[in-house]
Protein backbone atom coordinates (compact mmCIF):
# COMPACT_ATOMS: atom_id res chain seq x y z
CA UNK A 1 0.00 0.00 0.00
CA UNK A 2 1.26 3.47 -0.84
CA UNK A 3 -0.21 6.81 0.11
CA UNK A 4 0.03 10.30 -1.38
CA UNK A 5 -1.36 13.30 0.51
CA UNK A 6 -1.81 16.95 -0.38
CA UNK A 7 -3.58 19.90 1.24
CA UNK A 8 -5.96 22.13 -0.74
CA UNK A 9 -7.94 25.29 -0.16
CA UNK A 10 -11.50 23.97 0.01
CA UNK A 11 -13.41 25.48 -2.94
CA UNK A 12 -16.71 24.59 -1.28
CA UNK A 13 -17.24 25.74 2.33
CA UNK A 14 -18.61 23.25 4.87
CA UNK A 15 -18.30 20.36 2.44
CA UNK A 16 -18.58 16.86 4.01
CA UNK A 17 -15.93 14.18 3.92
CA UNK A 18 -15.73 12.25 0.65
CA UNK A 19 -14.45 8.67 0.57
CA UNK A 20 -14.04 6.50 -2.52
CA UNK A 21 -13.23 2.91 -1.55
CA UNK A 22 -11.28 0.43 -3.62
CA UNK A 23 -13.20 -2.33 -5.36
CA UNK A 24 -11.73 -5.59 -4.04
CA UNK A 25 -12.96 -7.40 -7.17
CA UNK A 26 -10.95 -5.10 -9.46
CA UNK A 27 -7.27 -5.03 -8.44
CA UNK A 28 -5.13 -3.09 -8.02
CA UNK A 29 -6.93 -1.37 -5.18
CA UNK A 30 -7.10 2.41 -5.54
CA UNK A 31 -8.93 4.73 -3.19
CA UNK A 32 -9.10 8.30 -1.98
CA UNK A 33 -10.48 10.52 0.72
CA UNK A 34 -11.12 14.23 1.22
CA UNK A 35 -11.09 15.29 4.86
CA UNK A 36 -12.24 18.83 5.63
CA UNK A 37 -9.98 20.40 8.26
CA UNK A 38 -9.69 23.79 9.94
CA UNK A 39 -9.29 27.11 8.12
CA UNK A 40 -11.19 26.05 5.00
CA UNK A 41 -8.72 23.37 3.94
CA UNK A 42 -8.98 19.82 2.71
CA UNK A 43 -6.51 17.05 3.31
CA UNK A 44 -6.71 14.75 0.29
CA UNK A 45 -5.15 11.31 0.53
CA UNK A 46 -4.96 8.86 -2.36
CA UNK A 47 -3.77 5.30 -1.93
CA UNK A 48 -3.16 2.20 -3.96
CA UNK A 49 -1.93 -1.34 -3.72
CA UNK A 50 0.93 -2.86 -5.71
CA UNK A 51 0.59 -1.89 -9.36
CA UNK A 52 -1.78 0.98 -8.59
CA UNK A 53 0.26 3.21 -6.29
CA UNK A 54 -0.02 7.01 -6.44
CA UNK A 55 3.24 8.92 -6.94
CA UNK A 56 4.67 12.09 -5.47
CA UNK A 57 4.29 13.88 -8.81
CA UNK A 58 1.98 16.90 -8.29
CA UNK A 59 0.93 16.75 -11.97
CA UNK A 60 -0.25 13.14 -11.59
CA UNK A 61 -2.20 13.65 -8.35
CA UNK A 62 -5.48 14.84 -9.90
CA UNK A 63 -5.27 12.31 -12.73
CA UNK A 64 -4.93 9.50 -10.18
CA UNK A 65 -8.00 10.83 -8.33
CA UNK A 66 -9.99 11.05 -11.56
CA UNK A 67 -9.10 7.40 -12.26
CA UNK A 68 -10.63 6.07 -9.03
CA UNK A 69 -13.76 3.92 -9.19
CA UNK A 70 -15.72 7.18 -8.95
CA UNK A 71 -14.05 10.38 -10.22
CA UNK A 72 -15.71 12.67 -7.63
CA UNK A 73 -12.48 13.41 -5.72
CA UNK A 74 -10.62 14.30 -8.91
CA UNK A 75 -13.50 16.49 -10.04
CA UNK A 76 -13.54 18.32 -6.69
CA UNK A 77 -9.79 19.00 -6.62
CA UNK A 78 -9.30 19.68 -10.33
CA UNK A 79 -9.84 23.44 -9.86
CA UNK A 80 -8.96 23.64 -6.15
CA UNK A 81 -5.86 25.55 -5.03
CA UNK A 82 -3.10 23.21 -3.82
CA UNK A 83 -1.53 24.48 -0.59
CA UNK A 84 1.27 21.92 -0.33
CA UNK A 85 3.29 19.57 -2.44
CA UNK A 86 2.49 15.87 -2.49
CA UNK A 87 3.83 13.83 0.41
CA UNK A 88 4.10 10.07 -0.03
CA UNK A 89 4.28 7.26 2.49
CA UNK A 90 5.03 3.60 1.97
CA UNK A 91 5.54 2.68 5.62
CA UNK A 92 2.54 0.42 5.92
CA UNK A 93 4.00 -2.68 7.50
CA UNK A 94 2.44 -3.93 10.72
CA UNK A 95 5.06 -4.31 13.45
CA UNK A 96 4.55 -5.50 16.99
CA UNK A 97 7.28 -5.99 19.54
CA UNK A 98 6.47 -7.89 22.73
CA UNK A 99 8.75 -6.14 25.18
CA UNK A 100 6.62 -7.47 28.04
CA UNK A 101 8.20 -10.88 27.35
CA UNK A 102 11.74 -9.69 28.10
CA UNK A 103 13.37 -11.70 30.88
CA UNK A 104 15.70 -8.88 31.92
CA UNK A 105 14.35 -5.35 31.59
CA UNK A 106 17.11 -2.75 31.29
CA UNK A 107 17.06 -0.05 33.99
CA UNK A 108 15.64 3.22 32.72
CA UNK A 109 14.21 1.62 29.56
CA UNK A 110 10.74 2.81 28.58
CA UNK A 111 8.90 1.75 25.43
CA UNK A 112 6.10 3.86 23.98
CA UNK A 113 3.98 4.23 20.86
CA UNK A 114 5.16 2.76 17.58
CA UNK A 115 8.06 1.05 19.33
CA UNK A 116 5.45 -1.33 20.79
CA UNK A 117 3.10 -1.59 17.80
CA UNK A 118 2.79 0.16 14.47
CA UNK A 119 -0.03 -0.53 12.01
CA UNK A 120 -0.85 0.34 8.43
CA UNK A 121 -2.37 3.84 8.68
CA UNK A 122 -5.36 2.85 6.54
CA UNK A 123 -6.97 1.45 9.70
CA UNK A 124 -6.81 4.83 11.45
CA UNK A 125 -6.06 3.68 14.97
CA UNK A 126 -2.32 4.17 15.27
CA UNK A 127 -2.46 7.09 17.69
CA UNK A 128 -4.99 5.24 19.84
CA UNK A 129 -2.73 2.20 20.01
CA UNK A 130 0.31 4.38 20.69
CA UNK A 131 -1.44 6.16 23.56
CA UNK A 132 -2.74 2.91 25.06
CA UNK A 133 0.63 1.20 24.66
CA UNK A 134 2.41 4.01 26.51
CA UNK A 135 3.48 3.07 30.01
CA UNK A 136 5.23 6.17 31.34
CA UNK A 137 8.34 5.43 33.36
CA UNK A 138 7.11 1.86 34.03
CA UNK A 139 8.94 1.54 37.36
CA UNK A 140 7.80 -2.04 37.99
CA UNK A 141 7.69 -5.19 35.91
CA UNK A 142 3.83 -5.28 35.97
CA UNK A 143 3.75 -1.69 34.67
CA UNK A 144 6.02 -2.64 31.79
CA UNK A 145 3.96 -5.70 30.96
CA UNK A 146 0.76 -3.66 30.79
CA UNK A 147 1.98 -1.89 27.66
CA UNK A 148 1.68 -5.17 25.78
CA UNK A 149 -1.86 -5.86 27.03
CA UNK A 150 -3.23 -2.64 25.49
CA UNK A 151 -2.35 -3.65 21.94
CA UNK A 152 -3.91 -7.05 21.03
CA UNK A 153 -7.46 -5.97 20.07
CA UNK A 154 -6.29 -3.14 17.81
CA UNK A 155 -3.53 -5.36 16.43
CA UNK A 156 -5.96 -8.15 15.54
CA UNK A 157 -8.31 -5.70 13.81
CA UNK A 158 -5.48 -4.21 11.76
CA UNK A 159 -3.86 -7.44 10.62
CA UNK A 160 -7.05 -9.44 10.19
CA UNK A 161 -7.46 -8.38 6.56
CA UNK A 162 -3.83 -7.76 5.63
CA UNK A 163 -2.59 -11.16 6.78
CA UNK A 164 -4.52 -12.69 3.85
CA UNK A 165 -2.37 -10.79 1.39
CA UNK A 166 1.37 -10.49 1.05
CA UNK A 167 1.36 -7.48 3.39
CA UNK A 168 4.21 -7.28 5.84
CA UNK A 169 2.98 -8.40 9.27
CA UNK A 170 5.56 -9.14 11.96
CA UNK A 171 5.50 -9.76 15.65
CA UNK A 172 4.77 -11.85 18.74
CA UNK A 173 4.44 -15.34 17.35
CA UNK A 174 1.51 -15.07 14.94
CA UNK A 175 1.89 -16.97 11.72
CA UNK A 176 1.38 -15.21 8.43
CA UNK A 177 3.00 -13.63 5.40
CA UNK A 178 6.06 -11.49 6.04
CA UNK A 179 7.15 -13.45 9.14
Amino acid sequence: MAYATRAYRAPVPDFPMVNVQANPAAPPGREGIILPVEDGRWIVTLSGTRGGEPTGDPEAFTDFALGLGDPVIGELIRDAEPLTGVVTNRSTAHRRRCFEKLRHWPDGFTVIGDAVAGCNPVYGHGITVARRAHSPCAPTRPGRASSGRAVPAAWDLAIGQDIRSDASVTGCGRAGPGR
